[in-house]
């Protein structure tokens, strides 16, 4: 009786050893958290920006951080990042200015707390998104929640966006 594995054999055994293994680092190198959904963001904001009237809207996310402009929004976590475009108006990044997130928050326009008229609140408005349009959008950290407020000053439509 012959106990010597053929030559076949041992290569047959290298090559599932070296298959298993490969798969194993693959596996092990996924991650586990998926990107976060930009589109779910982006639709909680064209919520607000299709009303005819003021508005709010909220929508949790998992982004880690985020950045915006006057047109889209991206969030990106441990599992990738993700963009979408914002279909109804043009979005003012509430972080720009401390009053204008206050605002996003239920401030009123005009009060102790947030601007002296409207006048000045519709200028910050042009300032964060000419700021915007101008500027590379930085990463900023993200607080877990896309919050959209629509108001109407004036007759001029505002969104404004904190994430």
């Amino acid at each position: 009786m012959d106990f010597e594995a053929p030559m076949d054999a041992w290569i047959v055994y290298i090559g599932v050893a070296f298959v298993s293994s490969t798969m194993l680092v693959f596996a092990l190198g996924l991650t586990g958290t998926p990107a976060p959904n930009a589109n779910a963001a982006a639709n909680t904001i064209d919520l607000v920006g299709d009303r005819s009237v003021s508005a709010t809207a909220e929508y949790e996310h998992d982004g880690d951080s985020f950045w915006i402009d006057r047109q889209q929004i991206v969030l990106r976590n441990d599992g990738g990042t993700s963009r979408a475009t914002i279909a109804f108006g043009e979005i003012t990044p509430a972080y720009y200015d401390e009053r204008l997130a206050d605002v996003t928050y239920g401030s009123p326009i005009t009060g102790d707390n947030t601007f002296d008229s409207t006048g000045e609140f519709l200028a910050t408005v042009e300032a964060a998104q000419q700021h915007s349009a101008n500027n590379r959008p930085d990463w900023q950290s993200a607080n877990g929640v896309v919050r959209a407020k629509k108001v109407i000053v004036g007759g001029e439509h505002v969104i404004l966006v904190d994430v």
